[in-house]
């Protein structure tokens, strides 16, 4: 079976790691021979070009999803549609030229944000399985509800990844459930991760208690409600927070300059993305998901594998079905039953212990790539 798997994106970030997941198990298990189309390119180019022919489209200018976010309204003022019809053809002359003698029997579209791309590919007349990872916030937030009716429009059969997804995609997007699987996301289980000092690295005590968060895009994430949390717990001197993957926008200094206010400098780590994230989240005691909304983060998923407790919102998205019968939900931005537990955890070796095994427990019994992988198979050839 010869699939085209389309991504927004080769970032080092949830939705292009995980399709390269998907894409590796596929191959590997179900023989399928992967073609893969990038939007952007990114970091994880080589990653894909392991797994099949992968291009990467020329034509960025077709979509305003690179542009910073105070740049998007003037572009959605005067891009006119003659103009955004002249860059649409340059697309499909594009993609045409590249696809023209292709014969594929399904493309697999990764997010919602690949209107133009599925609408330029018409011409391959094949049957399209789009995998949701977005919510509603961030479907209308990043201007991509229109791109979003194109996916609509062409996708056969969605793939959402949590039933947070499903029901934002009936009751926010008018999409018939009977179009709709539930897919959730998968870890690859890991023997063996490189070990970092991180505690010497940061110069820290080697008893010091870390609470850990992650993030490239910081409002949503929750970066802000991570450093009200640190202010929070300003008085608890055994505990140090460290943020992986900032991204360094135009809210960054904002954020350097609370945490300065705060007099939180000591006790507040910020590090840049790594190659190597997992190295770093066993470093960490516990983990804080504190988004706003995520659909269900990858990173949980990894940090559960370590045996991290995981302390997030309710409401806020996919974590719930992941964290569902446990302690580790709060009600949305309650910072103080956040810090109670954060110094129960830090008091009760045996406790912490016994969340985190609990959690790695589930991770590993419902939610790796083999036992998703033979989903995501099923789905696509049930359309076939």
């Amino acid at each position: 079976m010869k699939i085209l798997f389309i991504g927004h994106s080769a970032s080092r970030t949830g939705a292009p790691i995980s399709l390269l997941r998907i894409i590796r198990w596929l191959k590997q298990e179900k023989e399928v021979i992967p073609n893969i189309l990038l939007a952007q390119g990114g970091e994880l180019v080589p990653e894909y070009e392991k797994l099949g022919k992968t291009y990467v489209c020329q034509n960025t200018c077709y979509s305003t999803q690179s542009i910073d976010l105070r740049l998007r309204a003037f572009m959605r003022r005067w891009l006119n549609k003659k103009l955004r019809l002249h860059l649409n053809n340059l697309l499909m002359l594009e993609l045409k030229k590249v696809y023209h003698r292709a014969n594929f029997d399904a493309i697999f579209c990764n997010t919602s944000t690949n209107g133009r791309l599925l609408e330029s590919l018409i011409f391959l007349n094949t049957p399209i399985v789009t995998r949701i990872s977005e919510m509603e916030t961030v479907i209308r937030q990043y201007d991509i509800e229109h791109q979003f009716d194109i996916v609509k429009k062409y996708t056969k059969l969605f793939i959402a990844v949590s039933e947070s997804v499903k029901n934002d995609l009936i009751n926010s997007f008018n999409i018939d459930s009977n179009k709709i699987k539930v897919i959730h996301g998968a870890i690859e289980p890991i023997q063996e991760i490189p070990k970092i000092n991180l505690r010497q690295n940061l110069g820290l005590p080697s008893n010091i208690f870390i609470v850990g968060g992650s993030g490239t895009d910081l409002i949503r994430k929750g970066f802000d409600s991570f450093i009200h949390l640190a202010h929070t717990l300003n008085n608890q001197s055994n505990l140090v927070f460290v943020w992986l993957g900032a991204e360094r926008n135009f809210n960054f200094n904002l954020f350097l300059s609370d945490i300065k206010k705060m007099n939180l400098t000591d006790r507040f780590f910020i590090l840049n993305q790594q190659s190597n994230p997992l190295s770093y989240y066993q470093e960490f005691d516990v983990f804080m998901l504190l988004s706003r909304e995520d659909p269900f983060p990858l990173v949980a998923l990894e940090n559960g594998m370590l045996s991290n407790p995981i302390l997030a919102f309710s409401q806020s998205g996919g974590v719930e079905e992941l964290l569902y019968n446990t302690n580790m939900l709060v009600p949305y931005f309650d910072f103080s039953a956040l810090s109670k537990k954060i110094i129960n955890y830090s008091a009760n070796p045996e406790l912490l212990m016994n969340d985190g095994n609990l959690l790695k427990n589930r991770v590993m019994s419902h939610y790796t790539i083999a036992q998703s992988g033979e989903k995501f198979y099923k789905a696509i050839t049930s359309l076939l």
